[in-house]
């Protein structure tokens, strides 16, 4: 049986929570998350005697790369982790909300637009419809109904807890907050984290300006400690299963060229017949397949490949996660900054694993720098193109 226990409340100025995630607008995430295939663990389920951990996401979806980039991490380690979503911010941007849901991550209520529901200016009514309109955003996207709430600034009163009540969710604060919203680096975040004693609920951020800071904090901490812990869904929120063991991780991948050099793969992808352990068969996951070996030189993880699946399936078209893998923090650690004629040669070497022609090197070079041709266009041509397909052996 999972223990349960009443969290304590941590209490905050609302000004120090970073309200950079109100700004307004909505795009989809240009960025991939920040560890996009440079860990990769290696879970096995059994029993175990780990530390109990409950990760918590606040202030999301974000329409940066806050959101991917915290998805991206929990997927390398196979970790399950509950989001306290913004109505406002679903709003804007439904596809973040839902690649969360696929991934199999719990949703919590984390009001409308992140107002201090304890204000005098605020009715029963006015509270009312802050969570109900949140409901109401996250459950038109096929997303079930938050079972959880969560107050912002942990501020909260009996007539919020009995409104909540009323709508069928249970109040869940946190026992140890990173202040990750504070923004003074990832070692801060990190000191935080060692601090995780059983059972601990973990405040962090995926809201606007946190979640690229929080991943990178998030991935040092896994990556050295993550062996150690249970990481599970709250369970005031969702299926709060034991979590797998994350039994190995690799190192993080280093730089084989300076910027302008000669460009190498990092690893070879496996073309042929049977690629890996992958099931290449289908023309989405030949595609999700490609477009790592293309970027990388190298053959995705499991845990990456089948979340690209996901939010392939989901969210996002083959463009726009070319954009995300084009920005991902791999690719810029092992490639540097690229012109646009070293690009085409590394599109070339990486994609069809030759030297361009001087043809087409002129070719796609012009197309960068003359025609302004964006360069997740130009890799994704490459990385569909039937020359590829049939060295690959991919649909």
């Amino acid at each position: 049986m999972i223990r349960r226990r009443r969290y304590r409340i941590l209490k905050k100025k609302a000004k120090g929570d970073g309200n950079g995630h109100r700004s307004k607008g909505a795009r989809l995430v240009l960025a991939l998350a920040t560890v996009a295939a440079i860990l990769v663990p290696s879970v096995a389920a059994q029993a175990d005697d780990r530390t109990v951990v409950y990760l918590t996401f606040d202030d999301g979806p974000s329409y940066d790369n806050g959101t991917a980039e915290v998805l991206e991490v929990l997927a390398r380690y196979d970790i399950k982790a509950t989001f306290f979503m913004v109505g406002r911010n679903v709003s804007q941007d439904p596809a973040q909300a839902q690649a969360v849901a696929a991934a199999g991550h719990a949703i919590g209520n984390h009001t409308w637009d992140h107002s201090n529901l304890t204000d005098p200016q605020f009715s029963a009514s006015d509270i009312q419809d802050q969570l109900a309109s949140t409901q109401a955003v996250i459950t038109d996207l096929g997303i079930p109904a938050p079972i959880c709430y969560r107050p912002t600034f942990g501020a909260t009163n009996p007539q919020i807890q009995q409104i909540m009540a009323d709508m069928g969710m249970e109040e869940v604060l946190w026992t140890l907050d990173t202040r990750d919203w504070e923004r003074q680096g990832t070692e801060p975040i990190i000191n935080k984290l060692e601090l995780i004693t059983d059972h601990d609920n973990v405040l962090m951020h995926d809201g606007h300006y946190n979640g690229a800071e929080t991943a990178l904090a998030l991935d040092e901490f896994l990556e050295a400690h993550g062996t150690e812990y249970d990481f599970r869904i709250l369970p005031e929120c969702g299926d709060s299963t034991p979590g797998p063991i994350i039994t190995t991780t690799t190192t993080p991948v280093t730089p084989t060229t300076q910027p302008g050099g000669n460009l190498i793969d990092t690893e070879h992808c496996r073309y042929g017949p049977e690629p890996g352990f992958f099931d290449v068969t289908d023309a989405k996951a030949g595609s999700v397949y490609r477009l790592y070996c293309s970027y990388f030189g190298r053959m995705p993880d499991q845990g990456g490949f089948d979340y690209w699946n996901s939010v392939l399936d989901n969210t996002s078209s083959l463009t726009e996660i070319s954009a995300f893998f084009l920005q991902s923090r791999e690719f810029q650690i092992t490639y540097g900054d690229l012109s646009d004629q070293d690009y085409v040669n590394l599109i070339y070497q990486n994609v069809l694993g030759r030297e361009p022609d001087s043809a087409g090197a002129t070719y796609w070079t012009n197309k960068l720098s003359q025609e302004n041709l964006g360069r997740e266009i130009v890799l994704l041509l490459f990385s569909e193109s039937p020359e590829l397909k049939n060295l690959s052996g991919t649909a």
